[in-house]
């Protein structure tokens, strides 16, 4: 009984010996992928923070090109109504030329 007491000892030292190997690759497998994890956590924050910058710079440049648009137009505007304006005075007066009596000759 002695020599199958020392076997199975030996038996349970052996498989303390692979549970204790075992739970040490799982835990450095288990470190590796919390790594890899943790890695690829911080390029998609990154690439999130890259694509919040880009989307704030082209709404930064659609809302100039609005404001330089809505002056352009307030300036044609402008001049459109100056135009209209001269003309206006223009036929006004050729209206008064044609109505004013040619003859000052007498």
């Amino acid at each position: 009984m002695d020599a199958r007491e020392k076997r199975v000892n030996e038996e349970i030292a052996n498989l303390k010996r692979e549970k204790a190997q075992f739970e040490d690759e799982l835990r450095s497998e288990m470190a590796y992928e919390k790594e890899s994890f943790l890695a690829k956590i911080e390029s998609l924050k990154n690439r999130l923070i890259q694509g919040e910058e880009t989307v704030k710079e082209v709404e930064r440049k659609a809302f100039l090109s609005k404001s330089e648009f809505d002056k352009e137009k307030a300036l044609l505007t402008q001049k459109v109504t100056f135009l209209e304006k001269s003309l206006e005075e223009v036929s006004k007066r050729e209206k008064v030329r044609e109505t004013s009596p040619h003859k000052q000759l007498d």
